[in-house]
């Protein structure tokens, strides 16, 4: 209704980015995408899911490593839902053969944690209920959110020892529980507060009919927990 001459979309959830972008294509205004590469044929600016991969996968080898988790003991736990695309799906993959290089000949299993926090903690949960005897598990959550809500089941089964989750996002509240005793051990820092540095230079490429690359991303880093 607005007619804007070109938009940023964050819109993560796959099965929507198409039918609402088709609405912006009918009056000609170009989409920046951010996150999404898979998702559309056009600009896209934000994760690169197999660099994310394996620096969340690399905290849990470090941590796999110094605590001596490998062989049949051990566990990597991928959490998983379509509807958040082949991207995500692919940082997860990454994280937990990264991982697998730290905890040799543990044993690699996905499971479906839903599209809302609250369903990735009953997830992690039931999980934990059909395993009491394991007590080395690496876990890859697709981003912070989920991250904390399956650490939150480690303490709340009494089993904070038994746990190493990793997130991704970087947000001030993950850094700040990472100074707490849980089973949440890392983040990747996705650097959000400079996304405007990079996203309205690119619009305002774009608007102007200048070339910008398919894709652009920011810079990774790592925040973790001291290994006791």
């Amino acid at each position: 209704l607005q007619k804007p001459a070109g938009l940023i979309s964050y819109m993560v959830l796959t099965s929507l980015i198409q039918p609402i972008n088709d609405n912006f294509a009918k009056i000609c205004a170009p989409v920046l995408q951010i996150t999404v590469p898979d998702a559309l044929n056009g600009p896209v600016f934000g994760l690169n899911n197999i660099d994310d991969g394996n620096l969340m996968g690399g905290i849990l080898a470090n941590w796999a490593k110094k605590k001596g988790w490998k062989g049949d003991k051990a566990y990597i736990v991928e959490s998983f839902n379509a509807s958040y695309g082949q991207g995500v799906t692919d940082r997860l993959d990454r994280c937990a053969a990264t991982a697998l290089g730290g905890a040799p000949g543990a044993t690699v299993e996905r499971f479906d944690v839903g599209t809302q926090t609250n369903d990735g903690q009953v997830a992690m949960t039931n999980w934990l209920t059909a395993h009491p005897n394991i007590h080395q598990i690496l876990v890859c959550a697709q981003a912070d959110p989920y991250a904390i809500a399956m650490a939150q089941a480690f303490e709340s089964a009494g089993r904070i020892s038994d746990g190493a989750v990793v997130g991704t996002g970087g947000v001030q509240i993950t850094a700040e529980l990472l100074k707490l005793n849980s089973a949440l051990v890392g983040t990747v820092d996705q650097a959000y507060s400079t996304y405007g540095n990079y996203v309205i230079p690119l619009i305002q490429d774009i608007l102007a009919g200048k070339p910008v690359p398919f894709e652009t991303h920011q810079n990774l880093t790592t925040i973790t927990r001291a290994i006791p």
